[in-house]
Order: C-alpha cells, then structure tokens, then sequence
C-alpha cells in the first residue's frame, strides 16, 4: 500500500514519509506528533503509533524505509530487542559505525512504536492530510 506525492508518501499503515521542513514551516499540521513537534531530524512518532520518517534527505529516507518496511518492522519483540542488546554493546568499540547507529536507531523506534495505544476510531488526521494533498506534486 504506497500512496504518493512529492511530500507525503504512506509506505504501510504504521510507516509513511514526511517532509519535515513541510512540518517545521506549518504547512502540513494535521499529524499528531507524540512530543509535539519535531524533536529529530530523521524519524518521529504519531501518538498512535505510525513512524514518520524524514523525506528532505532522499538518500537516507530510502535507506530507514527499506530497512523497517522490509526487516525491522517484520521482526518480532524478541528479535528487537536482542538487537538492540547486541548492537548498544557495540557503542565505543571499533564495531560502532553509522549502520550499527542507525540499526540501534531504527530498532528503537519500532519498539516504542509498538509500545503505544492503537487508534479506537479511524484516524481522521490521516484522512484530513491525505485529501489535502491528493493529487498534488504526483
């Protein structure tokens, strides 16, 4: 399930890509953000629980997407949290490098993603955004 234009993209229901500088300028407010803004430069999490991934760094957002719609998001509790044993024992070690950073990273994200409440009702922010840019920048 990809919906798609050139700000917004909806990977799967608990992964979509955002603009940021989008979030940052007002022009997209319809998301939910769990701490009330932008507190990071590559990720951030809805209050019910969907990842939101920075798009302005093209690079790098399809790399962090591949990887959780592909693996992390695939992976179970267990397997997650085992990674992220595995590679937090690998900080200030000749093995810590920016893929073992970002694994650690991602991970983390998912675990706390899973952490929070599902929606009770539909996710009428999701509908709102969608329509507003339905259509625009494709």
């Amino acid at each position: 399930m990809t919906v798609t234009n050139s700000n917004i993209e909806i990977i799967n229901p608990h992964l979509m890509g955002v603009r940021f500088d989008w979030l940052k300028a007002g022009f997209i407010t319809d998301i939910p953000l769990l701490k009330g803004k932008v507190t990071n430069q590559h990720a951030a999490l809805s209050t019910d629980g969907i990842i939101i991934l920075n798009r302005d760094d093209e690079q790098l957002y399809t790399a962090f997407k591949t990887m959780l719609d592909s693996r992390v998001m695939k992976y179970t509790d267990e397997q997650i949290q085992h990674i992220i044993q595995v590679t937090e024992a690998k900080r200030n070690t000749s093995e810590w490098d920016k893929y073992t950073e970002s694994i650690l990273f991602l991970c983390q994200l998912e675990q706390k993603r899973r952490t929070l409440e599902p929606p009770k009702k539909p996710r009428s922010w999701l509908q709102r955004l969608l329509k507003k840019f339905k259509g625009k920048g494709a």
